[in-house]
């Protein structure tokens, strides 16, 4: 586990840009080569900015899935992007948003 409440920075998160809200934990996870970090307090128009700015840093989608989660009032978005060195994987539920980084295969 990395420090609650500061966006990790090692060579996952290098060349990412910060999302807004509040880092409620990270793991860097060297042995599997991944980073995960989870952002609380997160509204789904920032999140939406957010994935825009990735885009903006060289990052395509490859993959997104929105699911209406039953018996709850909100829609679970996972959304997988690459930017040629590194893979993301993205999921957003309201107020809480994962990402968790790792380096593609070369």
């Amino acid at each position: 586990m990395l420090d609650e409440g500061i966006w990790p920075e090692n060579e996952y998160t290098e060349g990412l840009p910060i999302p807004p809200g509040t880092v409620s934990w990270a793991t860097l996870d060297t042995e599997h080569g991944n980073c995960t970090v989870n952002i609380v307090d997160i509204s789904e128009t920032q999140y939406n900015e957010y994935m825009e700015l990735l885009k903006q840093e060289g990052f395509s989608v490859i993959e997104k899935v929105s699911e209406e989660i039953k018996g709850q009032d909100y829609v679970s978005i996972g959304t997988l992007l690459s930017n040629g060195e590194k893979g993301l994987s993205v999921s957003y539920i309201p107020d809480s948003f994962t990402i968790y980084i790792s380096f593609e295969e070369q």
